[in-house]
């Protein structure tokens, strides 16, 4: 997928100059329709550049995908589902199975939080019952998927 202004590297966007717009404030307001039409123009520039980011919930649902097109057999509803933005566009995700009587402690079935990468949930030899994911934003891929 192109990055919008990725081709475009030696694009220069030119406001401006400082001396005019001083000018232009010390006026009362006053500018010529030139100016006017530059510095829109160099707006108009800068917003085509600019990415947007897509949501976490956006995010996570991609995630879930993924995970549901390679593993039919997994039931998210059955587990908390951890996310934390990592290095590198990056996203690493914990699900935990959320077992009744156990929910205060790992979270309630079918519940998504966002956290840090430290506050990620480390629990060993949880099995099937916790899946550890990471995955690549940048290419839309799961790097790995595993059982702890």
């Amino acid at each position: 997928m192109r990055e919008p202004c990725a081709e475009d590297k030696e694009t220069v966007v030119r406001f401006p100059p400082i001396a005019d717009i001083r000018r232009f404030l010390q006026s009362g307001g006053v500018a010529s329709p030139k100016h006017i039409l530059s510095f829109l123009a160099a707006l108009i520039a800068l917003g085509a550049c600019r990415q947007a980011l897509p949501s976490n919930d956006a995010v996570a649902a991609r995630i879930e995908r993924k995970v549901l097109s390679r593993h039919p057999d997994v039931h998210l509803e059955r587990y908390a589902r951890f996310y934390a933005h990592g290095p590198n566009a990056s996203v690493q995700a914990v699900y935990v199975h959320a077992n009744v009587g156990y929910e205060p402690i790992v979270g309630r079935s079918g519940e998504t939080v966002w956290t840090t990468p430290d506050a990620l949930p480390v629990i060993y030899d949880g099995g099937c019952s916790v899946l550890v994911i990471e995955y690549d934003a940048a290419a839309d891929a799961l790097q790995s998927f595993r059982c702890s």
